[in-house]
């Protein structure tokens, strides 16, 4: 789209619409000043200090099933 639809665009949204596009801008503005500010990680989450807080919990049992399960539980409600 060039400059000049793109503005025509705009300015037929409502000031909501507008404020909206906005603050959008500035969020994507934000968040490449802190991408350039930072590094991202690198390696495996198993260098994070949270990394197996869950292993001894019983109540999940093979936290992969029980993922499943709830996942097909909640889309399948939702669906319904």
């Amino acid at each position: 789209m060039d400059p000049k639809t793109l503005w025509q665009e705009y300015l037929g949204l409502s000031s909501v619409d507008q404020q909206l596009v906005l603050d959008f801008i500035a969020f994507l503005h934000s968040r490449e000043s802190a991408d350039s500010g930072s590094q991202r990680p690198t390696g495996t989450g198993s260098e994070s200090e949270f990394f197996g807080m869950w292993q001894d919990r019983e109540d999940l049992g093979d936290t992969r099933e029980w993922l499943r399960s709830m996942r097909k539980r909640e889309w399948t409600s939702s669906l319904g």
